[in-house]
């Protein structure tokens, strides 16, 4: 299994699939955010998994932080996709995520504090603002 073999099993990924039961719910709370980095001319975009537990960097069909993705779906090959990419692929599908806009230097910070804390005060603070 590779990257090829993983998007093109998020392609078949509908909200009634059995694989889509785990993470349905999440997709419904919009937990998937989409942030746009701009800095001048430039605008990059990270998405990233908003979880109880923490939070997972992700590239759409072929990369998830979790621990899930990194033994099951990119070491052993068990699985083709952790729940959180098949999350992505329905939010996006269905129009049910979050977006909000940071400045680079805030993008650097958010993925930094995933990577070291798990979880991004940086960002659960610009999406707290947005829905004041």
């Amino acid at each position: 299994m590779d990257v090829r073999d993983t998007a093109k099993y998020l392609e078949t990924i509908t909200p009634d699939s059995p694989e889509a039961k785990s993470i349905i719910g999440e997709v419904y709370e919009k937990r998937f955010v989409e942030i746009s980095c701009k800095q001048g001319s430039m605008d990059a975009h990270i998405w990233v998994y908003t979880g109880p537990r923490g939070d997972y960097l992700l590239v759409p069909r072929s990369f998830c932080s979790c621990k899930d993705f990194m033994i099951r779906t990119a070491s052993t090959k068990k699985t083709p996709a952790c729940k959180h990419l098949i999350g992505l692929e329905l939010a996006v599908k269905l129009g049910k995520k979050r977006s909000v806009s940071l400045s680079a230097d805030e993008c650097v910070r958010v993925v930094f504090e995933i990577l070291e804390k798990n979880v991004s005060p940086t960002l659960r603070k610009a999406l707290y603002t947005l829905q004041e």
